[in-house]
């Protein structure tokens, strides 16, 4: 007997720390019948302004439970003001997230060290940087910007899987999701005055 084709699930747990809310995303596209229920809120996909903002793409959405994951736990340790505009903080991941991902959103770095090494030396018109296997250990970061900007870094730790607890039960005659194929991100906004 062959074994059923799996699906690989494009479902997406999001806890948002600045809305301090959860969500079920899935990319614009068809959902089955089950996925159906879970965005019954919507009959198409829909640009999430409150979250993504105005650039991002249209997908589908609904509230979700906020007990899936742990928010990042970040430390501001200094905000320096200008000429030496800056954000010292340090950052664990409570969740042991093989993946972090860091987006400084409104200024240009100018510097930037990790735990003491040095990452951008030069001025970057834009800066995102991501980490893998990093489990939860301390990351201390400094990232020094020119001018004297209000900015923010945006904080993301990236999951394989999805807490299944949370969802309703799949039927048992829908086509098997492929395991982990959905993932699960925790995500906060640090904002630098």
């Amino acid at each position: 007997m062959e074994a059923p084709p799996l699906r690989a699930d494009g479902l997406v747990y999001y806890k948002d720390m600045p809305s301090w809310d959860a969500y079920w995303l899935h990319p614009e596209g068809e959902l089955d019948p089950w996925e159906r229920r879970l965005f019954a809120n919507l009959k198409e996909p829909h640009i999430f302004v409150n979250a993504f903002g105005w650039e991002s793409p249209r997908q589908w959405y609904a509230w979700a439970p906020r007990d899936g994951l742990k928010f990042p736990f970040t430390r501001v340790l200094r905000n320096g003001p200008a000429p030496e505009r800056h954000a010292d903080f340090t950052l664990v991941s409570e969740n042991k997230a093989p993946e972090v991902r860091l987006r400084v959103i409104g200024a240009r770095p100018t510097r930037v060290r990790l735990n003491g090494r040095t990452l951008l030396d030069t001025e970057a018109k834009t800066l995102t940087v991501v980490l893998y296997g990093m489990d939860d250990e301390p990351l201390h970061f400094r990232i020094d910007v020119g001018g004297d900007p209000i900015f923010s870094v945006r904080v993301e730790e990236v999951l394989p899987g999805l807490p299944d607890h949370l969802l309703p039960p799949r039927p048992p005659a829908a086509t098997p999701l492929v395991p982990f194929s959905g993932k699960s991100i925790a995500a906060d906004t640090l904002w630098f005055y």
